[in-house]
């Protein structure tokens, strides 16, 4: 299976809100009287796509422009077809865990911007926890993990650019740093970055994501 890719971002639509939704439910001693309660929702959009006029739709993996990587608009269409069972993970760790999409308490849409998602938070400690800290504006990113199905390279001069068409989706979320921070490149898609080592630029990139991974 092909390694799992995380992707942080920075750009300001990824930005997590925080609603509050009045529910009506009945309280188990009287079902005559109705008690008003607080669903307590947040949204974001955990990827988006490549724009030209937008800045943070494409991630420069090495850090330094030698190899950037866009978000095709299909990418995500088999991962929610299928459906994947996606789960709401605070910065990716299973020991956070916010929701899944099995149990429809986080949910997935595709629009014109990109993968957006919405998670009912849960009434536990972390999910109060998860209230106040994106009330107060101290966590304010999203983020995706994910398996890569399928991808293509061009070159535009001497900048590689590697473009995502297929995904399989695991976990979208809020976390505590939104800036974009290169993680490890797939065996495969280091492989195929390979063939454009004709490129010194990459080379120097190449060398350096390697020297990285081996610590």
């Amino acid at each position: 299976m092909n390694k799992l890719e995380l992707r942080f971002l920075a750009n300001s639509r990824s930005k997590v809100n925080l609603s509050k939704v009045p529910v009506l439910s009945k309280r188990a001693e009287d079902d005559d009287e109705e008690q008003a309660q607080e669903s307590r929702i947040i949204t974001g959009y955990a990827a988006v796509f490549y724009d030209a006029d937008e800045e943070g739709t494409e991630f420069d993996l090495f850090g330094d422009g030698s190899v950037l990587e866009r978000i095709d608009r299909g990418a995500f269409t088999n991962a929610l077809d299928r459906p994947d069972d996606v789960r709401g993970l605070f910065n990716h760790s299973a020991d956070y865990l916010l929701g899944r999409t099995a149990s429809e308490t986080v949910r997935l849409e595709v629009d014109d911007v990109g993968l957006k998602y919405s998670i009912d938070l849960p009434d536990t400690s972390l999910g109060r926890d998860m209230e106040v800290l994106i009330a107060r504006k101290d966590i304010t990113g999203s983020s995706f993990g994910f398996f890569v199905d399928g991808e293509k390279f061009e070159r535009d001069g001497e900048v590689v650019i590697r473009t995502i068409t297929d995904v399989t989706l695991r976990d979208v979320a809020p976390v505590t740093f939104p800036a974009y921070e290169g993680t490890s490149v797939s065996e495969r898609s280091k492989d195929s970055i390979r063939t454009y080592r004709g490129t010194p630029r990459l080379n120097m990139a190449k060398r350096r994501e390697e020297r990285r991974l081996a610590y």
